[in-house]
């Protein structure tokens, strides 16, 4: 069974990871060099399975998932010559593999142990140019809803109402409901969207600094 190595910067969208990490992963297995899948998985495997194990299951148990993430990363190994960082994050592509992995465990209903294969250089399958563009979408949505998670207890009751209402709620209404002023709301979000923002780039998403946030209609931002 493949060890899962979990960094804090997989679940913690808080933590970053050192600069040029993700390029140095994707040298690595550019280069045939197993190191690459090892930080690959614990860079970004916690937060891609966490997204299998909210999508497929109880659909899936937990060991179809973790054969779903085995199945991804043997196709990472295989199809890494393609992958093309201006199109998004590495963990965006991952999880883009990951999902149709786990799809086609659904499919076959096989439960398996996460494991590494032997078979490593096997043809790889294509990736459609689309279903990044797709998931750098529902990662960011995704990641938007946890950093909020981690926002002071007015701050994210702000943004929340805010999502609720796909703009920017009463802040009359919410100073009532919280036994605070208006005044007090509006700075509580401003400086609530300046933390979501800077959470959300070292997430590795590029954000506009001039769009507003919404959860339902996403950040514009160039890499998932």
């Amino acid at each position: 069974m493949l060890q899962r190595l979990v960094s804090p910067a997989a679940d913690n969208p808080n933590a970053t990871l050192p600069v040029g990490r993700d390029a140095e992963t994707v040298a690595l297995l550019r280069r045939r060099d197993q190191q690459g899948l090892r930080q690959l998985l614990a860079d970004h495997g916690g937060m891609v399975r966490e997204r299998l194990v909210r999508r497929f299951f109880p659909q899936l148990d937990h060991s179809e998932i973790d054969e779903a993430l085995s199945k991804a990363l043997h196709q990472v190994w295989l199809s890494v010559q393609n992958y093309d960082p201006a199109e998004g994050t590495l963990r965006s592509w991952f999880a883009v593999i990951a999902q149709r992995s786990a799809s086609k465990v659904l499919a076959r209903r096989r439960p398996n142990w996460l494991q590494l294969s032997d078979q490593l250089d096997e043809e790889a399958e294509p990736l459609a140019r689309g279903g990044l563009q797709t998931l750098a979408t529902h990662d960011l949505l995704h990641d938007t809803s946890a950093c909020i998670d981690l926002l002071p207890v007015l701050q994210r009751e702000i943004l929340r109402a805010d999502f609720a209402v796909r703009g920017t709620a009463d802040s009359e209404q919410l100073a009532t409901r919280f036994g605070t002023t208006p005044t007090t709301i509006y700075a509580a979000r401003s400086q609530g969207l300046r933390s979501l923002r800077a959470m959300l780039q070292r997430s590795g998403h590029r954000i506009d600094p001039t769009q507003p946030v919404d959860q339902t209609t996403p950040l514009r931002a160039e890499t998932g």
